[in-house]
């Protein structure tokens, strides 16, 4: 399953959408969430649409190239 929105980019073997609120797409089966050159993974991500957040869970590894000040 690969899911895109803006520049970030969420991949896994098995994902679950939910529409209703708060709308989510659950990833699991080796998730990871791109955003540019960083990565999270973890044994679950579920991603909440309406406030493009991602909650990370389980065995979570993050890998930071590019950081910005915000």
């Amino acid at each position: 399953v690969k899911v895109h929105k803006e520049d970030k980019v969420m991949t896994s073997q098995a994902a679950t959408y939910y529409a209703d609120s708060p709308e989510r797409i659950v990833f699991t089966g080796s998730p990871r969430a791109f955003d540019g050159q960083n990565v999270v993974s973890g044994t679950k991500i579920t991603y909440y649409v309406d406030d493009d957040r991602s909650f990370v869970e389980g065995n979570s590894k993050v890998i930071m190239k590019n950081k910005q000040d915000k």
